[in-house]
């Protein structure tokens, strides 16, 4: 099973709770699991990875086997999308198990104001498009329903 390898790991909390919080920087990915799914929430950045650059958290849909990649940042886009680059290609063990893979950032504020046609952008979206996923970027908070 998807999640097994974190049931028992000191840097994730798994459960069928309703509601999945990552908060950081004044920025929060909320998660609401109306399927009442297992989900695992996994602390990335400084627990389950040390080296290189990461994103914050890790979201597994153990079920539906959906993985969201998700930083919580304060104004740079380019680096959030360089993160969550970076954690896919760490974690590609992990990639390889799931159906989807998700990347999502939030913003505490957009300081560049066209920041669609950036090649680091496209490369990512190209990227979670090739496995069955996308891009979504919010600013202050994201709110996804399963």
């Amino acid at each position: 099973m998807l999640c097994s390898e974190f049931e028992n790991h000191n840097c994730a909390s798994c459960n069928n709770n309703p509601i999945i919080v990552a908060r950081e920087n004044k920025c929060e990915y909320r998660l609401l699991n109306k399927s009442n799914e297992k989900i695992c929430k996994v602390k990335i950045d400084g627990c389950y990875v040390h080296e290189g650059r990461k994103c914050d958290y890790l979201i597994l849909q153990c079920v539906k086997k959906i993985a969201y990649f998700i930083e919580l940042k304060g104004s740079s886009m380019l680096d959030a999308v360089d993160q969550i680059t970076q954690t896919i290609d760490i974690l590609i063990n992990i990639v390889d198990k799931v159906e989807s893979v998700n990347g999502r950032i939030v913003l505490t504020k957009v300081s560049v104001p066209n920041i669609k046609n950036n090649p680091k952008i496209l490369r990512l979206e190209k990227k979670l498009r090739a496995l069955n996923g996308n891009l979504r970027k919010e600013t202050i908070k994201l709110i996804e329903i399963i």
